[in-house]
């Protein structure tokens, strides 16, 4: 099945706007952004209207402003979008951790603007089966395909795990009993068991990493994007100096 994709404009900015910024590898003077759903930070919403919302939509909102760019995104898989980045096929990138494989291809923005936390769930009754990392092995785990949560997890041969293309498909299977494990990101996870109303029908497992994994904006190396990635830190220092930055994640707490 084809991913669908979904060009929004933030905002319209006079592309004359542009003449007094740095030339960087963008296209036709705007930025192109691929993402995923992974609520709270990227959230699916037909009220908004642009049917998205969450923490990085708002962030978005004020970067673009900042930068005086047009801000377009493509909507899809994440494992997609890690081949978008790396192909140079979009600019941009947002909540997405780091690691030296995607450093290879992906130039962060040093100022992280959240930390997340890996968790694991199970079907409800059966958080206790998991105390510690080893019992792992007894389980396939399911997990999002690309995704990087924590290691030993991220590089272990040993485990049996098995990928999916979406959050939301990794709690529904599980839910339905088609995963013994999942492993998610708090408070990714948690957000989105709540809203798919299955909260009775899973739980969190006995056995919680200690691991909290920052979370990044990040652009391509195929650009010569060094200018725009200290333009970007400069913006995400500020938010978090003045306070918005909390502001904006306490709305979706």
């Amino acid at each position: 099945m084809k991913s669908k994709s979904i060009l929004i404009k933030l905002f319209f900015i006079p592309v004359c706007l542009l003449l007094n910024f740095p030339a960087v590898g963008f296209a036709e003077g705007k930025l192109l952004m691929a993402i995923t759903f992974w609520p709270p930070f990227l959230i699916a919403s037909s009220d908004e209207k642009y049917g998205f919302a969450g923490i990085d939509i708002d962030i978005l909102e004020g970067l673009e402003k900042y930068l005086n760019l047009p801000i377009e995104i493509q909507q899809a898989p994440f494992a997609r979008t890690l081949e978008m980045i790396k192909t140079g096929d979009v600019d941009l990138i947002s909540s997405v951790a780091y690691t030296d494989k995607r450093n290879e291809f992906i130039l962060y923005v040093p100022t992280p603007y959240y930390a997340v936390g890996p968790a694991f769930y199970t079907q409800n009754g059966r958080g206790h089966l998991v105390q510690n990392y080893e019992d792992l092995y007894k389980y396939t785990v399911g997990y999002v395909r690309g995704s990087a949560y924590f290691e030993p997890f991220n590089s272990d041969a040993k485990l049996k795990k098995k990928s999916v293309n979406s959050e939301e498909q990794l709690i529904k299977m599980m839910a339905l009993g088609r995963f013994d494990i999942i492993i998610g990101t708090n408070p990714n996870i948690a957000f989105d068991i709540k809203n798919y109303n299955i909260k009775h029908k899973v739980m969190q497992t006995q056995y919680i990493p200690e691991k909290k994994t920052s979370i990044y904006f990040g652009l391509s190396r195929k650009h010569n994007n060094t200018i725009l990635q200290e333009k970007i830190d400069d913006y995400l220092k500020l938010i978090i100096s003045n306070g918005e930055l909390n502001q904006i994640t306490e709305k979706y707490k």
